[in-house]
């Protein structure tokens, strides 16, 4: 299942990112970047070490948490290239973490013994499960070669997908998915995940912060391009949307100062 979770969710963000050559409708806000030009060389020593954007201390900093009860959890494969894979987070026990993981179990059990739910029923019941785990980091890094690769990089992959852009996905689906070797069913309760997905994905302007920011709903991220470097500032806890992303502005205009 989590190989076949990958794999759709990948191929969603391919099609969602891509348009073929087509120009996108450009998101922008008023900021202007913290400092005129990012150091490329200092950055690139950063790769491979997604920790060195975000530490306890910055998190302790804005969250009502001790540093001993923080779990760090950092992947970074290449450490020879940032890639958007890489991520550094920092976790901690939601105040009702009892309450949610019963809840959570109550959810698997009954997915469990019931033969007779279909695929869509499988996945409703999958997107209910909450995270027990307040979660705060960095992601989604990425370095371009100049200012213009950069904005319609990030304009194109915060978006939502069109109608036709799922239905080439389900093609793909289907087109990888035999490469695979995957079953029918397979490769339609694939189909059936990136329907789910992509009827979640919203995204919301935020000013003030580099070039371009966005608070991407589905990932609970803030994603920030400044110059030519994306970052995203990850914030789900149990305080709401809104004091989520007040909270990653305030970690995201942190990272612009250290650039």
């Amino acid at each position: 299942m989590k190989k076949l979770t990958y794999f759709t969710l990948s191929l969603l963000f391919i099609t969602a990112s891509c348009k073929s050559g087509e120009e996108s409708e450009e998101q922008t806000n008023t900021a202007t970047p913290e400092k005129e030009e990012i150091n490329l060389a200092d950055l690139e020593k950063l790769a491979g070490y997604p920790c060195n954007f975000i530490s306890k201390e910055l998190v302790v900093k804005y969250f009502d948490v001790k540093a001993d009860e923080l779990e760090k959890n950092e992947y970074s494969p290449n450490k020879n290239k940032i890639s958007w894979m890489d991520h550094c987070t920092f976790e901690w026990k939601k105040e009702n973490f009892e309450e949610i993981e019963a809840k959570n179990q109550k959810i698997v059990m009954e997915t469990m013994t019931n033969q007779n739910q279909n695929v869509k029923e499988i996945i409703s019941k999958a997107k209910s499960v909450e995270s027990a785990y307040n979660k705060v980091g960095v992601g989604n890094l990425k370095i371009f070669e100049n200012q213009e690769k950069a904005t319609t990089y990030f304009n194109n992959s915060h978006r939502v997908p069109t109608k036709e852009e799922l239905e080439m996905l389900n093609k793909e689906i289907d087109k990888q998915g035999d490469k695979k070797g995957l079953t029918d069913d397979q490769k339609e309760m694939g189909k059936s995940m990136s329907e789910g997905v992509a009827s979640k994905i919203a995204f919301e302007s935020v000013s003030g912060l580099g070039d371009i920011a966005v608070w991407d709903v589905y990932s609970e991220r803030l994603d920030v391009l400044v110059g030519t470097f994306q970052f995203g500032v990850i914030v789900h806890t149990s305080q709401g949307k809104e004091a989520n992303i007040e909270k990653a502005k305030a970690i995201a205009k942190e990272i612009i100062e250290q650039l």
